[in-house]
């Protein structure tokens, strides 16, 4: 009801004795003290860890194709659209999440995240909408708030949106397009102000053509979209990374095993890294745990992916096994570029020539 300029919040109840209404007790509330209560709760959720964990100045990498995904995806976090992230796996997509909500003006708001695969429709249906007392998919008692709710004012992350059911998606798209939920088995529609951002290793517009993902919610998706590239094109930026992870793990040892570290990060030129960032840490993390037990170079190379490419050649090289072969198959795929094939070998173009003359 509104008195004045001031909208109130009313709330009657009946006194009911021996079945006749004897009268009624009233309580009233304006409406910005209930925004204040409703501010205060989202806060609470806030510091219990419903925030952003990265930030743009925690990303590694000088490349130019690194450097240019976070200029654009500093850009967009000053806006309100939504935003689709693509890229291969392991490539850091949620990182880039968390780093557009802390700098976007949502930054002191929820930052909620939903993994969209392994999920049946019911149960991921339940986690974005929430459910009312006796409606719970998993037979649990009580209410609960979905993660539209919980994110609203803020960001809502949808990882992995490739992978979500159709029956999801349609509901996505319907919740976008209306900027409103409700509970399962609920009957009072929430209003939401909620950014999303999702990611993807998908090619969603092939998805779509063969039906697998539906169009309406790839364009409410994808009003900006931001591609983040994968480590081989990233030029060196794997040195970077192993640097930065290899002293984080020796701390004030690190010097004890540079030398090492030194031999072993040159034997990863030229690797292609499938999985990414994701694969880079998991083996430092494997070469860390190795040197700290005392093997060797050698040793630990054999323990190293070799993937069938370069390598090969540079394990080959940096154990001193000089061959015909593992120079023919430098130059090859170098296309007889001798300064990039003295990369790939780990040598100056000097030593190169001379190994080439020694063994022709």
């Amino acid at each position: 009801m509104k008195i004045g300029n001031v909208i109130i919040n009313t709330n009657r109840v009946p006194i009911i004795v021996d079945g006749e209404i004897e009268g009624v007790v009233a309580t009233f509330r304006d409406i910005e003290s209930i925004k204040n209560s409703e501010q205060k709760i989202r806060s609470s959720l806030h510091r219990k860890g419903l925030a952003s964990r990265y930030r743009f100045a925690d990303m590694i990498g000088e490349s130019r194709a690194i450097r240019r995904a976070i200029r654009i995806a500093k850009s967009y976090a000053h806006t309100n659209s939504n935003i689709l992230i693509s890229g291969e796996i392991g490539t850091g997509k949620e990182m880039f999440a968390h780093a557009i909500h802390h700098e976007s003006n949502r930054r002191n708001k929820p930052f909620v995240t939903i993994n969209c695969t392994n999920y049946s429709s019911q149960a991921l249906q339940a986690d974005l909408l929430g459910y009312e007392n006796g409606f719970s998919p998993f037979g649990i008692k009580g209410s609960k708030e979905g993660a539209f709710e919980l994110a609203h004012g803020g960001t809502l992350f949808l990882d992995k949106i490739g992978d979500s059911p159709l029956e999801v998606q349609s509901l996505l798209a319907r919740i976008i397009d209306a900027k409103e939920v409700r509970r399962i088995g609920g009957d009072k529609v929430i209003p939401i102000d909620v950014r999303i951002i999702a990611s993807t290793s998908h090619n969603l517009t092939k998805d779509a053509s063969q039906g697998h993902f539906l169009e309406e919610l790839m364009y409410s998706l994808s009003v900006l979209t931001l591609h983040i590239p994968s480590l081989h094109e990233r030029d060196m930026d794997y040195v970077l990374f192993c640097d930065t992870w290899f002293h984080r793990n020796f701390g004030a040892d690190y010097v004890l095993y540079k030398k090492k570290i030194d031999i072993i990060v040159h034997y990863f030129q030229g690797y292609e890294w499938k999985g990414n960032i994701r694969q880079l840490s998991n083996i430092i993390e494997r070469i860390s745990v190795l040197l700290k037990n005392d093997m060797t170079v050698e040793e630990i190379i054999s323990t190293l992916p070799h993937g069938g490419n370069e390598l090969i050649r540079n394990q080959n090289v940096t154990l001193g096994k000089w061959t015909r072969s593992s120079i023919v198959e430098a130059l090859t795929a170098s296309h007889l570029n001798i300064s990039r094939t003295a990369r790939m070998l780990n040598c100056s173009r000097s030593t190169l020539y001379k190994k080439m003359k020694d063994i022709n």
